[in-house]
């Protein structure tokens, strides 16, 4: 805001309009997020493609698990699907290693800031956040059992069938 100012750009309040950017508002989300790590990891050129694309194979992934099972559950589709996927990147020719694309996917996966809120608000003296930071630590370890399942799917496309 502070910036905007500065040079003499209007303020906007998005919470006013939350709708705005509609539908394609998350998939742009996703796309500054991938940007933004690789600029800040100072990733490789040749494995930025390949980190977008596993970020939106997870974003799919859970936004297709929120429709099916739910939004904690969703976190679980979204591991179980990103894990051998990111395993596959790393078998292309130009694929980052596999813990390259995997640990911004897995960022965009864990509910950190929901976390955090739901802490100050129990602390705070707020239950509400009780059920909200239920909710987190099941995500997370849905999250946890996504990967774990994701991992065993990776191992048994490595190995040769018998």
């Amino acid at each position: 805001m502070t910036a905007g100012a500065i040079v003499g750009v209007p303020d906007f309040d998005f919470s006013k309009h939350p709708d705005l950017l509609g539908p394609v508002a998350p998939w742009i989300a996703v796309a500054v997020f991938g940007v933004a790590i690789c600029v800040h990891r100072s990733a490789p050129r040749k494995s930025i493609p390949w980190i977008l694309f596993v970020l939106y194979v997870a974003h799919a992934a859970q936004v297709l698990g929120d429709l099916l099972v739910g939004g904690v559950l969703s976190a679980f589709v979204g591991a179980l699907v990103v894990t051998p996927v990111t395993a596959l990147v790393a078998r292309q020719p130009t694929g980052p290693a596999a813990l390259v694309s995997f640990t911004p996917a897995f960022a965009l996966l864990v509910p950190g800031a929901i976390g955090l809120v739901s802490v100050a608000d129990i602390l705070g003296g707020d239950s509400a956040g009780t059920a909200s930071l239920v909710a987190t630590l099941g995500t997370m370890v849905a999250i946890a059992l996504g990967v774990l399942a994701g991992s065993s799917l990776s191992n048994r496309m490595r190995r040769p069938a018998l």
